[in-house]
């Protein structure tokens, strides 16, 4: 595929992981061990503003880490990026441990908002999570976009995975569906399917490092390693695979 045969991509779930640093060292964390690992600008600028495809619609961008708010330059400029592309999500999730308070990085938020983005920020405070400084929640609460919620997590709604499944505790039963689950998609590639003339693709996730996966979401960083397909210089959707057959076909990215 040359470079004048650009692709037009709607992305249903998209997950950029920010960090895979934490300042915080729960016990229950499905991801493992914290890792001093950045996502970096010229990731970002490798994956919006590739020559051979270009993303025309997310539905659900998700920041995600580690700890997010502990790459608060790249989080920034991914806002900045999204709002000059007009590429704004119908929906942008973050979730983060609430230890840290930016007021620009806070800002930088409303102002996604302001472009019609449903925005929703949260905190959620459990037994293994360092409770949150009073006048931080109360800075927090200012924007209406952010949710704080306290809970007591039962074993059994914890993924054995990550440290869980280290420290011994968690439910077994949880991790083994989610397993076979990630490595079928290993197996099968990141799967979309042409609509038209857009191609649609349903969960990708793009990791720290410039690589890009399926999923993101309750996998530790081995399994999102495993998973991971190709770097994002080297033309990740150039490596597609068209099964043509009549109007509907599929895109398969592999290794």
């Amino acid at each position: 595929m040359g470079k004048n045969m650009s692709l037009d991509i709607q992305i249903d779930n998209l997950n950029l992981v920010l960090t895979r640093m934490c300042n915080q060292t729960c016990k229950h964390c499905l991801r493992g061990e914290r890792q001093n690992a950045y996502m970096n600008k010229e990731v970002v600028d490798k994956f919006f503003n590739n020559l051979y495809y270009n993303i025309v619609k997310i539905n659900t961008l998700a920041f995600t880490g580690g700890e997010p708010f502990l790459n608060r330059e790249t989080l920034i400029y991914i806002i900045d990026t999204l709002i000059k592309k007009s590429l704004i999500p119908r929906k942008t999730i973050c979730v983060t441990n609430g230890l840290i308070f930016d007021t620009t990085l806070m800002d930088k938020f409303a102002d996604l908002k302001q472009t019609g983005s449903l925005v929703i920020l949260e905190t959620t405070i459990d037994q293994f999570h360092k409770p949150m400084n009073q006048e931080k929640l109360e800075k927090f609460l200012k924007y209406d976009f952010y949710y704080y919620f306290e809970e007591h997590l039962d074993e059994s709604e914890i993924l054995r995975l990550g440290r869980a499944l280290e420290n011994n505790f968690g439910n077994p039963f949880l991790g083994l569906p989610l397993m076979s689950y990630y490595y079928n998609n290993l197996q099968n590639g990141l799967v979309g399917q042409k609509m038209q003339d857009l191609v649609y693709i349903n969960d990708l996730t793009l990791l720290d490092n410039g690589k890009v996966a399926p999923y993101a979401a309750d996998a530790t960083w081995e399994m999102l390693d495993n998973m991971a397909m190709i770097d994002i210089e080297e033309d990740i959707f150039n490596q597609m695979r068209l099964e043509n057959n009549d109007n509907d076909f599929e895109k398969v990215l592999r290794r």
